[in-house]
């Protein structure tokens, strides 16, 4: 596994900025960790090739013949930005809802369910997370982690929903067994504001005070070069509530970190075969539309013109001996099955590692693959798909939690813009879950199926089953049908003869019916 230096912060300067005394083990930890990501950065961004020092570079940006007579070609597919664009799109590409689940049946926690509802989704919609979700999918998957702070504009009275890489944030864990978030450390690199030429850091520090019940601070400092104090931006401030106001969204929950990096590798090995594969074709096609010109018994010490282009004329001397001779060694296309059969057989491999299909246009013709076939093709990235969902589900659940807690703590500022009346009766007890979608329309559309029989066979609600689909508000939605029906049969029953109209109550007894015929007379 390649491991690249990137030079980018020392182990002795984490250790001096995080100022934790923990092992001095730390700092060396969380640069190789900080290397591994900023290196899947890269070979996402087409840096493939890799230098003398070990960091990657773009193909092109190597000079050197590799021990090759000539200047081989440079060229990269990036099949490993491919993969984790349609894996992120499995993910994030669906029209995901929020449900709020009420502690009963009962009208008033029905009502509160629907009222944390609408603020989550305010949430959602003010930290435009239907266009960040996608991008939010694919650092996740690079990065194996992306993580999400907290933060209360008192001028505007909004929440903000701050996302950082996993590359500036240093989470501080729990040693008791529990492994829970007691502190997080945010470091961002920066250019320096009095020298361009010069770093400095933006620190941002949270910690859980048990002299204090736990409750969290916060302060800002930003350091020189030198890691020198520069200025404090917010000093030790205590911030009302008893957890981090960061939330960790990771691939996997273990303690390490290491199968992630195992995993892409993995991808990293058969997209550099492919490659060096095509790097080879493009040399080979060169060489086979432009023979070798052989010339004999020729005297190449006179003056000679030797021209490759259209129409150009040789010349030539001989030698005192024999006649002077030119010829064209022309070679024929011989591995191009070979070469196509192994290209196919590493990039099938490629899609069998992250379980996506690969599927030829000639297989969508008509007779060539029916619905079931598709369905079977596609199981396994579903299933991989709502496996991570089950661990992005845990994750906003948490943001969510966190968010209305940590708005709580801010209802008395002045322009607060959320219900406060729903917010100060939130507990930690709150359960929220994701409606994910799949991406594919005829995945939906045996959803629908489905969901439908399970209704019509008692063993779905109509409620639940529209939060299966992603509907947002699915009471809302129940009203909205039951007043188009209303008006449709109200529509094709003008006289109100159905059963379902009910007519205008009268008092008969009260009505003269002589009084239409004296206003004629």
């Amino acid at each position: 596994m390649v491991v690249p230096d990137y030079n980018i912060l020392t182990p002795d300067t984490v250790d001096k900025l995080l100022e934790r005394p923990i092992e001095t083990a730390l700092g060396k930890r969380e640069i190789e960790r900080i290397n591994n990501i900023q290196a899947n950065y890269d070979y996402y961004n087409g840096k493939q090739d890799i230098d003398e020092f070990g960091k990657y570079i773009y193909a092109t940006d190597d000079d050197s013949w590799d021990g090759k007579d000539y200047e081989p070609s440079k060229y990269w597919t990036n099949y490993f930005k491919a993969f984790i664009k349609r894996k992120s799109r499995w993910q994030m590409a669906g029209n995901h809802g929020i449900n709020v689940v009420p502690v009963s049946d009962e009208k008033a926690d029905v009502d509160f369910a629907k009222d944390v509802e609408k603020i989550l989704y305010r949430l959602w919609k003010d930290n435009d997370m239907d266009s960040t979700k996608m991008q939010l999918a694919r650092e996740r998957l690079i990065a194996g982690s992306i993580a999400c702070k907290l933060v209360y504009n008192d001028r505007t009275g909004r929440m903000h929903w701050i996302w950082h890489k996993a590359t500036e944030v240093f989470p501080v864990y729990s040693k008791d067994g529990f492994n829970e978030l007691i502190g997080c450390d945010i470091i961002i690199p920066q250019e320096d504001d009095d020298d361009p030429d010069k770093t400095q850091y933006v620190r941002q520090s949270f910690r859980l005070d048990p002299d204090r019940n736990y409750e969290c601070w916060f302060d800002e400092v930003v350091f020189r070069e030198d890691l020198t104090v520069k200025r404090t931006i917010t000093d030790k401030t205590y911030l009302g509530f008893d957890f981090v106001p960061v939330v960790t969204f990771d691939i996997h929950s273990l303690a390490t970190e290491s199968s992630h990096f195992e995993d892409v590798e993995d991808m990293k090995v058969l997209t550099r075969l492919l490659n060096g594969m095509m790097e080879d074709a493009s040399d080979s096609l060169k060489f086979e539309m432009f023979g070798m010109t052989v010339i004999k018994n020729a005297d190449l010490t006179a003056d000679t013109d030797l021209q490759i282009a259209p129409g150009a004329l040789l010349k030539i001397n001989s030698s005192a001996n024999h006649a002077a001779d030119v010829e064209t060694i022309e070679t024929t296309f011989q591995w191009k099955e070979t070469f196509k059969d192994q290209y196919n057989r590493i990039k099938s491999a490629l899609h069998e590692l992250n379980g996506i299909p690969q599927i030829t246009p000639t297989e969508l013709n008509f007779g060539g693959m029916n619905d079931r076939a598709l369905q079977v093709l596609y199981q396994e990235i579903i299933q991989e798909t709502q496996e991570q969902w089950l661990m992005w589900n845990r994750d906003f659940g948490e943001l969510f939690l966190k968010s209305l807690l940590y708005l709580q703590k801010r209802t008395t500022t002045k322009k607060f813009r959320y219900d406060i009346e729903t917010i100060n009766k939130v507990t930690d007890e709150l359960e929220t879950e994701m409606n994910f979608v799949l991406p594919l329309p005829d995945d939906r559309s045996d959803m629908v199926d489905l969901i439908i029989k399970e209704i019509e066979g008692g063993l779905e609600s109509h409620k639940h089953g529209m939060q299966r689909l992603g509907v947002k508000s699915p009471e809302d939605k129940m009203t909205e049908i039951e007043d188009e029906r209303l008006r449709a049969m109200q529509m094709s029953d003008p006289y109100g003869e159905s059963a379902a109209y009910e007519a205008p109550k009268t008092d008969y007894n009260e009505v003269d019916v002589l009084k239409p015929i004296e206003a004629e007379l």
